[in-house]
């Protein structure tokens, strides 16, 4: 009823899963439960929507985050973007690795070269553009961020040390964006909270709570019609 009756505002921000026609067909033994998946903290956060496209995304929302099936799509259109690509294959039938294809798609400059390790997509020094900060493991640059794109290729390598790094990386960009209700990164994996600041659930204390203002004093009464009943009596 909480929700139905409209006690707590309607998110700030809308933020966009990118499907692009090689992730929905991507040969990926999961989906949903994989442990990259935007899905398992972006809808406690803000309003999520599935944003499907054929080669380049031309959508409208705050944010996009590649879903990470496959290295393909253009998202250079898009206000702000997350890229990477759990899945390093750009065809549906997951036979060319190209891990940095979106990335080339929104800067045809950049280069990329192979990496050994976890980390096996790099990017060359000097085909950054310039003006952005770049995101290094290991004395290697392997992606970069400025005020539109957030380019990390091989990010998933990140959840052997960090389960909550997707997590984490969209608060990192949210502050650095200045989007609405961008919460500290320290609480990655541990306490979602709604961009309106009025709903938190923090898993530390296995508390959920609601606080909203009092916008709808009518509200408080479940409903205020009355309807008559078979044997003529109103009934509320």
């Amino acid at each position: 009823m909480i929700f139905h009756r409209g006690d707590v505002a309607v998110a700030r921000n809308t933020v966009h899963v990118g499907i692009s026609a090689a992730d929905l067909f991507a040969t990926r033994p999961q989906r949903l439960r994989d442990r990259y998946s935007p899905y398992r903290m972006l809808p406690y956060l803000s309003k999520v929507r599935n944003a499907c496209f054929d080669g380049r995304y031309r959508g409208d929302a705050d944010v996009v985050i590649a879903s990470g099936h496959s290295a393909a799509g253009d998202y250079g259109l898009a206000q702000r973007a997350i890229v990477f690509a759990d899945w390093p294959l750009v065809d549906q039938v997951a036979m060319k690795p190209d891990r940095g294809h979106s990335a080339r798609q929104i800067f045809p400059g950049l280069r990329i070269e192979s990496g050994s390790g976890f980390f096996d997509t790099r990017l060359v020094r000097d085909t950054i553009p310039a003006g952005s900060r770049i995101i290094e493991r290991d004395g290697a640059a392997v992606g970069f961020y400025n005020d539109r794109f957030c380019i990390f290729p091989a990010a998933t390598a990140e959840q052997d040390r960090d389960p909550a790094w997707l997590h984490r990386l969209y608060l990192q960009m949210a502050n650095h964006w200045g989007l609405a209700g961008a919460a500290p990164p320290e609480e990655a994996g541990n306490v979602f909270g709604s961009d309106t600041g009025e709903i938190v659930l923090d898993r530390q204390q296995g508390l959920f709570t609601v606080v909203a203002d009092e916008r709808h004093p009518e509200a408080l009464c479940l409903d205020q019609s009355t309807t008559t009943a078979g044997d003529g009596r109103k009934r509320r």
